[in-house]
C-alpha cells in the first residue's frame, strides 16, 4: 500500500483512533500529539490526501457491516411484531421507533404523497355555479 507507507507512526495511530472515535482532537491526543497541538495537528491531518485515503480504507469494512437495506428494516419489523405478540412485557413501541428511524434514514416510510398539480381556469360565473352546485349537494344529503 503506497499511501500507507508515506504515513508516520503518529499519523497511522491518528487514522486508527479517528476511525474509532470520529473526533479529530481526541484522536490526535490518543495518537501521541501533545495536548497543545492536538487540535491543529488533527485539522492538518484531516486535510492530507494520504491520511484521508487511509481513513477511508480503514472504514470500508465498517461501512459494509452497517449497511441497512429495506429488507433488513422489514425483517426487523416482522421480528418485533412476533416478539410483541408472544411476550406481554415486551415494549415493541421503542424498538419500532428505532427501526422506523433507520427506515426513514434510508428513504423508506416517506410521508409525503406526490399529487399532480392540475391548473384549471374558470370564469367567475362558472365558479359561482360550481359553488352553488356543491352547496346544494351538501345540504340535500
Amino acid at each position: 500500500m503506497p499511501n500507507r507507507e508515506k504515513l508516520t507512526i503518529k499519523q497511522e495511530r491518528f487514522c486508527r483512533e479517528y476511525v474509532k472515535t470520529g473526533h479529530g482532537t481526541n484522536s490526535a491526543k490518543l495518537a501521541g500529539y501533545s495536548e497543545k497541538t492536538a487540535f491543529v495537528q488533527s485539522t492538518e491531518n484531516l486535510r492530507k490526501p494520504n491520511i484521508i485515503k487511509e481513513i477511508e480504507r480503514l472504514l470500508k469494512p465498517e461501512i459494509k457491516a452497517v449497511q441497512i437495506t429495506q429488507e433488513f428494516i422489514l425483517q426487523k419489523l416482522r421480528e418485533n411484531a412476533e416478539k410483541a405478540s408472544s411476550d406481554e412485557f415486551y415494549n415493541a413501541s421503542g424498538v419500532n421507533k428505532a427501526i422506523e428511524l433507520l427506515g426513514k434514514h434510508i428513504g423508506m416510510f416517506n410521508d409525503k404523497v406526490e399529487a399532480p398539480v392540475v391548473n384549471v381556469t374558470i370564469n367567475q360565473v362558472e365558479f359561482k355555479a360550481a359553488i352553488e352546485g356543491a352547496r346544494l349537494e351538501y345540504f340535500s344529503e
